[in-house]
């Protein structure tokens, strides 16, 4: 009994699965390199420059000290509360 190699059709089936499973590897690697580009290195090169990085919005932003609001010294007293019998401060026009 001698079978040739050439003509059974298991060949034809091999050949199939070699391109599908190539074909998911080239999904996969192009899948790999989207999320490298559009999430991991923007959030690397946000962190690098000493800012904040948002993973739910994707957006950078800068720290910016409460004093720069507030223009207060960091460590002076809070501002003091009105006594329940002091009249309220009117702010001048």
């Amino acid at each position: 009994m001698r079978f040739d190699l050439t003509e059974q059709p298991m060949n034809r089936a091999i050949e199939k699965l070699t391109l599908f499973f190539v074909g998911v590897f080239a999904v996969c690697c192009v899948g790999v390199a989207v999320y490298q580009l559009v999430w991991v290195m923007p959030a690397k090169h946000c962190e690098q420059r000493g800012w904040w990085w948002d993973p739910q919005t994707r957006q950078c932003g800068m720290p910016v000290s409460v004093t720069a609001f507030t223009h207060r010294p960091i460590g002076s007293p809070k501002i003091a509360q009105p006594k329940p019998g002091a009249e309220p401060v009117k702010p001048s026009a």
